[in-house]
């Protein structure tokens, strides 16, 4: 598996939530997608007690940051 994929209904609501609690964020800011989404990625170690895990990306539909 490459990623794991979290649709949301509020692209920068989430990104400012995710930041805000010590998620370790790829991307500056949400940006523009593939087929007209918007996206951020979070790092696959993104806090400090995960040991593992996967890249996941967040994504709202039809919307450009």
């Amino acid at each position: 598996m490459a990623h794991l994929a979290l649709r949301v209904a509020d692209i920068q609501k989430a990104f400012d939530y995710l930041k805000a609690n010590g998620f370790k964020i790829i991307d500056k800011a949400p940006r523009k997608g593939s087929r007209g989404t918007t996206v951020f990625f979070l790092h696959p170690k993104t806090t400090e007690t995960a040991a593992f895990g996967y890249l996941l990306e967040v994504v709202q539909e039809g919307v450009h940051a």
